[in-house]
């Protein structure tokens, strides 16, 4: 088990990562349409 913040971290990163990859998906069709 890792310590809360630890966890906490982990979810920051994958949640911005999730965010970024969705950003990247809409400015590639904004820039193909």
């Amino acid at each position: 088990m890792h310590p809360d913040y630890v966890r906490a971290a982990i979810y920051t990163t994958n949640t911005v990562e999730a965010a970024q990859r969705q950003f990247l998906k809409f400015a590639s069709f904004d820039i193909l349409f």
